[in-house]
C-alpha cells in the first residue's frame, strides 16, 4: 500500500514537472516571439529616425537655398512694384490732368 502510494506519488511530481516543463517552455517560447517583434520594432523606429534624421537635413540645405535666392527675388519683386508703381503713378497724372482740361 506504501509502495502504490510512493508510485502513485512519483507519478503525480512526474506528470507535474512535465506539464511545468511544457509550461515554461511555451513562456520561453512566447518571450522570444515578443523579443523578435520588438526588436523588428525598434528596427523599424530606428530606420524611421533615420529617414527623419535625413529629411531633417534636406529640410535645412532647402531653407539655407530659400535663405539665398529669396532675397534676391524679393529685390527684383520690389524693382518690379517700384516699376509698376511710378508707371501707375503716371498713368493716374495723365488720367487727371486729361479729366482737368
Amino acid at each position: 500500500n506504501v509502495l502504490e502510494l510512493t508510485d502513485n506519488l512519483t507519478n503525480y511530481v512526474d506528470s507535474f514537472m512535465q506539464l511545468f516543463s511544457k509550461s515554461v517552455d511555451n513562456v520561453t517560447i512566447q518571450m522570444t516571439n515578443q523579443r523578435d517583434h520588438l526588436t523588428i520594432v525598434a528596427n523599424a523606429l530606428n530606420d524611421t529616425l533615420r529617414n527623419l534624421s535625413i529629411l531633417q537635413a534636406q529640410i535645412k540645405h532647402k531653407t539655407e537655398q530659400l535663405l539665398v535666392i529669396l532675397p534676391e527675388n524679393l529685390t527684383d519683386v520690389q524693382r518690379e512694384f517700384q516699376r509698376e508703381m511710378e508707371a501707375g503713378s503716371q498713368l493716374i497724372s495723365v488720367n487727371y490732368f486729361t479729366f482737368i482740361s
